[in-house]
């Protein structure tokens, strides 16, 4: 059996390579959700339907990324890699990203491009447009006493009640600009060579303990600089989340999407949402301004 176990995402992987941004498992517990293991020649595979970088089948799909490693997703429960010319030697960032998001989705998860901290053991959600700032407002609120639920990919399931949505903790590192890296409290942190914003890769030590977390409520950054801060009504957010979910077209192109808009509507109706403008400005009064206004986003999700 492959010999690293890890839990990512609320679920447990086991696979014969190290998954380096998931949490290692020191006592794994029955069998795995997920089996990862490399194999010299992908299946064939019949009536691909082409999409971006792979193709989505009856059975799963299949995901390409850079020459490092080709993915063949196999009912959302077994993942065959195949190395290619530029392959490292290690899982590529897109495996925790993409290939995870359109793995848990497969089997019925909501995955959010968007990133998730925890406050008084309770979730919220960052979401908005690349580069709105979600990853680098996130390591700002660790100075307030944040802590880090996932970054980039934020993936919903449904509580013990089987109703209320919880957010799963994620992989363990973020991508983060250099000044931002340097204000948070990090176990480890890694350039990023074919990043090409010049982030670096960062292992922050506030993580949230627990491996699933009420879901309190979505802030959402803004395309601009100036939008007036506030609540978003229900009415506004039923169409917005779509557009929220992580790689929209794949998302469009799975089994389930009927299942998953319907999700996207009882979602809408049982997470209040809070309006606040994109990052702007990376100096101490900018950073300060900003985590005010994300606790008084919070205080008024939570009232």
């Amino acid at each position: 059996m492959p010999p690293f176990r890890a839990r990512g995402f609320g679920l447990d992987w086991q696979s014969d390579i190290a998954l380096e941004q998931f949490d290692p498992l020191a006592a794994p517990c029955g069998a795995a959700d997920i089996v990862v293991a490399r194999v010299d020649k992908l299946a064939d595979r019949p009536a691909p339907r082409p999409i971006n970088r792979g193709a989505v089948f009856d059975d799963g799909f299949r995901f390409d990324w850079n020459g490092e490693a080709t993915f063949d997703v196999f009912d959302g429960d077994r993942i065959e890699y195949c190395s290619g010319p530029r392959w490292s030697g290690g899982l590529p960032a897109a495996f925790y990203s993409t290939v995870a998001g359109l793995t848990l989705t497969w089997r019925g998860f909501l995955s959010f491009h968007a990133s998730a901290f925890e406050l008084s053991g309770r979730a919220f959600l960052l979401a908005g447009r690349a580069g709105a700032g979600k990853s680098t407002l996130a390591a700002e609120l660790m100075q307030a006493g944040a802590r880090l639920i996932s970054d980039d990919l934020t993936v919903l399931g449904r509580g013990n009640d089987g109703v209320a949505p919880v957010a799963y903790r994620g992989r363990q590192a973020m991508r983060l600009h250099p000044q931002t890296a340097m204000t948070i409290d990090a176990l480890r942190c890694e350039e990023v060579p074919e990043d090409p914003r010049g982030k670096v890769l960062v292992w922050p030590r506030a993580r949230a303990d627990e491996g699933a977390l009420p879901v309190a409520g979505l802030i959402l950054l803004g395309d601009s600089a100036g939008p007036v801060p506030g609540p978003v009504p229900g009415v506004e957010l039923a169409p917005l989340l779509p557009r929220l979910l992580f790689r929209p077209a794949w998302m469009a192109s799975l089994p389930g999407r009927l299942v998953n808009r319907a999700q996207l509507v009882e979602l809408a109706q049982q997470m209040p949402a809070w309006r606040l403008p994109r990052v702007c400005g990376f100096s101490p009064e900018a950073q300060a301004q900003r985590i005010a206004a994300v606790l008084d986003a919070v205080a008024g999700l939570a009232g």
